[in-house]
């Protein structure tokens, strides 16, 4: 696939997503922890994203530290409308929107898992998967 002008490298999205949900805490998922969003990029191998195919791209284990479920991404960034960091959250969800493709929620989902991770991802224009990861913790 061709980039065209508006697409960013990894890199450059990476440090854009970094900047952008500095200070932000997830909030929509179990109890929050004091940990923020965190901006990574890795490998992949094309196709659709799934489940499957993040859990490969990021070499998660199998078992329940592995259990992903994918969640509607629509209804994050709806639930964000009325925090208090609502601009900062609709200015992510622009950057997401404009420079991921197959933009993903994917959900550490194994109930015997107390704490684990939520991933905001997507694919970039150039094959790698980028987004932010950050911690919920079931209580």
């Amino acid at each position: 696939m061709a980039a065209t002008p508006a697409d960013m490298s990894s890199r450059k999205l990476v440090t854009s997503l970094k900047r952008l949900s500095k200070g932000l805490v997830q909030t929509r998922y179990g109890e929050s922890s004091s940990d923020p969003w965190h901006s990574f990029s890795a490998p992949y191998d094309g196709g659709p994203l799934t489940v499957a195919s993040f859990k490969k791209a990021m070499r998660l284990p199998d078992g329940p530290e592995g259990e992903l479920r994918e969640e509607s991404v629509e209804e994050f960034f709806e639930s964000m409308r009325e925090s208090e960091d609502a601009p900062r959250y609709a200015a992510l969800r622009e950057l997401i929107s404009r420079e991921l493709k197959q933009v993903k929620i994917f959900l550490s989902s194994s109930e015997e898992v107390v704490e684990g991770r939520v991933y905001l991802c997507g694919v970039a224009a150039d094959g790698k998967i980028v987004g932010l990861w950050a911690i919920r913790v079931w209580t």
